[in-house]
């Protein structure tokens, strides 16, 4: 779980700079590049702002890798939406909808640690594992941003989407592994 974690903070960190940049380059987009480019930031921030506020409130029995795997999902339709079939108003309605579960996934994340960790080694885990969660942060921020300038628009969609698809599927086997180590 910790590994989809580093890896979804790692696309997301570079999405908002790999989007303007592919959002620059694409000529097929239906909206100006300012307003498409005004309306992913709200769309990410509100999202991202509701989720946390109402995490309480919503998803609170369903299983963090279930969060997980349901946010590399909708990323990958929010790729194949806005870079393959250019439809600017779902795209923008599936990344609200990503950073809304994403917002959830946060806090659950810590709430799910302040309970599950030992008080006497607590600070260390949380340490250890932003540590780990950050350390992807200026990697994705470089890498994501990079393969569009050097890829190309079409590639670099296509490499974002296969590297979420395998975060699916190694989701799926650890959660489908947890789930029989819970059986047994």
């Amino acid at each position: 779980m910790l590994t989809s974690l580093v890896f979804e903070n790692f696309v997301f960190s570079g999405m908002f700079a790999y989007v303007s940049i592919t959002l620059l380059n694409d000529k097929y987009i239906k909206l100006p590049y300012s307003v498409s480019i005004l309306m992913f930031s709200v769309s990410m921030g509100a999202g991202y702002l509701l989720g946390s506020i109402f995490a309480d409130k919503m998803l609170n029995h369903v299983p963090l890798p279930l969060i997980s795997m349901v946010v590399d999902s909708l990323t990958i339709c929010f790729f194949i939406s806005m870079f393959i079939f250019h439809q600017d108003y779902f795209s923008f309605a599936i990344i609200f909808l990503i950073y809304l579960l994403f917002g959830k996934f946060d806090t659950k994340i810590y709430s799910r640690t302040v309970v599950a960790v030992d008080e006497k080694i607590l600070a260390s885990f949380r340490t250890k594992m932003s540590s780990m969660v950050n350390a992807s942060l200026p990697i994705g921020t470089f890498a994501l941003p990079f393969i569009a300038t050097t890829m190309g628009n079409m590639s670099s969609c296509l490499l974002v989407i296969f590297c979420m698809a395998v975060n699916l599927v190694i989701l799926l086997f650890a959660t489908k592994e947890a789930f029989n180590l819970k059986k047994a």
